[in-house]
């Protein structure tokens, strides 16, 4: 595995790092959701039935908005990872899941960011 974090050493039981493993390489397709040049971006990808969407913003935090309407109506399970520097751990990457139902479209999940 090719981490930015250094050599695999340096990763070996940091748990939040998994999605590293099992991300994608390939996508069967790609949406830019959200964003500004400059600003920040969320884009949504797909492989098979799974989405995955990111988000980065500038040297600004500020709330992100994802809008789910390529989403089909269904119950999801959100696992989310975002950088958190009081941690204080080797990769200060925060992991939370949570539970989420989409029924009606547009339907809009918000997460605020931290820098």
């Amino acid at each position: 595995m090719l981490y930015w974090y250094g050599t695999p050493e340096r990763v070996e039981d940091v748990p939040e790092l998994k999605w590293f493993d099992e991300l994608p390489t390939v996508w069967d397709e790609t949406r830019v959701l959200e964003g500004s040049p400059g600003s920040h971006i969320v884009i949504a990808r797909r492989k098979g039935a799974d989405w995955y969407v990111a988000a980065m913003t500038n040297t600004e935090a500020r709330p992100i908005t994802i809008p789910t309407d390529f989403l089909p109506k269904g119950k999801y399970e959100i696992e989310c990872y975002n950088d958190n520097p009081a941690l204080g751990t080797k990769t200060n990457v925060q992991s939370s899941k949570w539970k989420a139902y989409h029924t009606e479209s547009p339907t809009l999940w918000r997460r605020d960011t931290a820098l």
